[in-house]
């Protein structure tokens, strides 16, 4: 009996080696350099496979293995363009050539950039950068190894080795390539402002512009999302910056500014327009907004309407509403018409509602005071606005903590609730002696 089991697993041992060896047989033309029959990549959306297959560097007939394809897999990593890169080749039907094909996860975070005081022909600069950098785009991954080659290649081209990039902005990231040695904002004054105090404007731009480094063009910027719109909210749509001074601080090192102002003349709400499958709601949605004809234009007033309007569908079920506006001035009446550009979306209805953390005797009570039926209109607003008064009317007496969470289902155009009720946890109570 162990005779035939030794015979046994002698015989399963060899037809092993033999499978092995047929395996590694199998695959070794491909580890070996053959010729490159044909190249692809998977997994791109922001770069083409031109772009891609350029960095790695691989071209159709040269010869090629294992070696080759981890030496392009390395080159297409360091660009810092791409979270992971994989690849696989295999020899094709009936061919002495490799088939390869690049399986990469892109960076998809990629921020705008910009070039201040570099003193270049910018239309070249980016040319030379598109020339130089095979993955230079219109926008870029804020990666180190992105960065660095960018930042010395902008170096080459200015012939300025004090170029440096940040990530800055004040609505929005990019990439900043600018002088490091630049001077940072220590004061700023106003001319020509009567509407407003220079106290308030000086307050109004202190966290964004003082301590900055200062290029006209950054300082406009944040001229234009702070005191402008503090101008706006008073009515003066025509303000402008005609000039800034600029002079070394007298005090502290840094520059010292004056903003020249021409504030213009204040504007009134002529009318509102609305545009697009709304239209004809056009006093409903006036009326939500808040708009009155003939008052003076406060954009910060309008801006907060116009936010009003986004919440109003939203609580009819349109849970993916946006709304933009336009602005038509009339100089020569001083008057302004606000177009309004609402996109509601598909409406969404209430789906299944889910109640976790209760006993069964409880979930069916707290069940009953939920008002949103199946079907209707699905206000986003409801689920906190029912843990509120859960909490405001006592319900339960040791309620602790609460949540809610919405999941859409865009093919039904439902949406499915889950509220989470916990009991408040309590110290036991001390036992009596």
């Amino acid at each position: 009996m162990r005779a035939s089991y030794n015979h046994v697993m002698l015989c399963r041992t060899a037809l092993v080696l033999i499978c092995s060896g047929l395996g590694a047989f199998a695959q070794s033309p491909a580890m070996t350099a053959w010729p490159v029959g044909q190249l692809q990549v998977e997994g791109n959306k922001i770069y083409s496979d031109e772009q891609i297959l350029a960095v790695a560097g691989l071209k159709v007939g040269q010869m090629a293995g294992k070696a080759e394809f981890d030496a392009a897999q390395q080159r297409l990593l360091t660009t810092g363009a791409f979270e992971s890169v994989g690849y696989k080749f295999d020899p094709m039907p009936g061919k002495k050539a490799n088939s390869g094909v690049f399986q990469v996860a892109e960076i998809t975070q990629l921020f705008p950039y910009r070039f201040e005081e570099l003193h270049s022909d910018e239309a070249a600069l980016r040319a030379h950068l598109k020339a130089k950098v095979p993955l230079f785009g219109d926008k870029v991954p804020g990666t180190k190894p992105v960065v660095d080659r960018l930042t010395e290649e902008v170096r080459a081209f200015t012939k300025n080795a004090d170029v440096a990039a940040r990530l800055e902005g004040v609505d929005q990231l990019a990439l900043v390539f600018r002088p490091a040695s630049l001077p940072s904002v220590a004061q700023v004054t106003f001319t020509g402002n009567k509407a407003i105090s220079t106290q308030k404007l000086q307050q109004t731009i202190a966290g964004a512009g003082v301590g900055a480094v200062y290029t006209e063009n950054r300082f406009r910027q944040i001229l234009d999302v702070g005191v402008r719109q503090a101008y706006e909210a008073l009515g003066y749509l025509r303000v402008q910056f005609p000039k800034i001074d600029v002079a070394p601080a007298p005090d502290v090192k840094g520059v010292a500014l004056n903003v020249h102002v021409a504030e213009g003349e204040v504007y009134k709400l002529a009318a509102v327009e609305v545009t697009g499958e709304l239209a004809e709601a056009s006093k409903e949605l006036q009326k939500v907004g808040g708009f009155e004809a003939g008052e003076v234009a406060n954009f910060d007033k309008i801006r907060a309407g116009v936010e009003e309007i986004r919440k109003a569908l939203r609580r009819k079920g349109h849970i993916d509403a946006k709304v933009t506006s336009d602005r038509k001035l009339d100089d020569a009446k001083k008057t302004v018409t606000l177009v309004l550009n609402p996109d509601p979306g598909p409406q969404f209805t209430m789906g299944k509602l889910t109640i976790e953390g209760l006993d069964i005797e409880t979930e069916p009570h707290v069940r009953k005071l939920w008002a949103l039926k199946r079907g209707q209109p699905f206000n986003v607003e409801y689920p906190d606005y029912f843990l509120q008064r859960l909490i405001a009317d006592q319900v339960m007496d040791n309620l602790g903590k609460t949540s809610s969470a919405i999941t859409p289902d865009p093919e039904r155009n439902t949406v499915d609730v889950t509220i989470t009720l916990a009991a408040e946890k309590r110290p036991p109570k001390p036992k009596v002696p």
